[in-house]
């Protein structure tokens, strides 16, 4: 039951977000959109040439909406995190980069990165152009917030958790509520992160929230979890 509330939970958040990705933008009480807002859209949309025509006309290219300025930005997001969360065109990651902006900024709210945008829905391709410039694929742990690229990518995205893993990522990470990342991928039930987070050395018995991996795996009956664990070391 507390598994399913928590994937509700993630897939609620996540509907939110697509809202707000996909929701034109305003300026401030009707009022004409600044190049910063303009230069928003522009990456939402991939529009490359929109992008340039806004920073070379002096828009902040790191700027961040919040709910002072876009009250319906209240995580102020942005350009880059937003290019890199919708994915659409990799380039316009890449265009933003070459302006100078910072691989691993961060939204108002001190742990997003664009890594970690790009990393929750899957994208790939997005997740390697920001991880060889220099992204950090710990970042949001390092800075002392509950989640990480690992947690945020879900759990379809076990080819994106192993590209994070090979890049450094650590596969003894812990969640906010003290859950070691493989009980939370045994838990979400997907074998092929549970595989990569330990090829690169997840304590198979570290336990969270009362379970190890393997007890969890057993209690949710999830048999193909419980010989892969076992094969690992795994321990009664």
């Amino acid at each position: 039951m507390k598994t399913r509330r928590t994937l509700l939970i993630i897939e609620l958040w996540a509907a939110a977000v697509m809202i707000l990705a996909f929701a034109p933008g305003v300026g401030m009480a009707g009022a004409e959109p600044t190049l910063e807002e303009q230069l928003l859209e522009a990456a939402k949309r991939g529009d490359i040439e929109a992008i340039k025509r806004q920073v070379d006309k002096g828009a902040d290219i790191s700027a961040r909406w919040g709910i002072e300025s876009v009250p319906a930005m209240p995580y102020g997001w942005t350009p880059l995190i937003w290019a890199a969360y919708r994915g659409t065109c990799a380039d316009v990651v890449k265009v933003l980069l070459d302006r100078g902006v910072d691989v691993n900024e961060k939204a108002m709210d001190k742990w997003t990165t664009a890594v970690m945008a790009a990393a929750w829905k899957g994208n790939t391709t997005v997740v390697k152009i920001l991880l060889d410039k220099g992204a950090d694929p710990n970042d949001g742990l390092k800075h002392g917030r509950p989640f990480n690229v690992m947690w945020t990518c879900g759990e379809r995205c076990a080819e994106t958790v192993r590209l994070l893993l090979d890049s450094g990522a650590d596969a003894n990470t812990r969640l906010w509520d003290g859950r070691p990342v493989l009980v939370w991928a045994v838990e979400v039930g997907n074998v092929g992160i549970v595989k990569a987070l330990l090829a690169k050395g997840a304590d198979v018995n570290a336990k969270g929230r009362g379970w190890t991996a393997l007890e969890l795996a057993r209690k949710e009956r999830r048999q193909e979890i419980v010989d892969i664990l076992r094969a690992h070391g795994a321990v009664e």
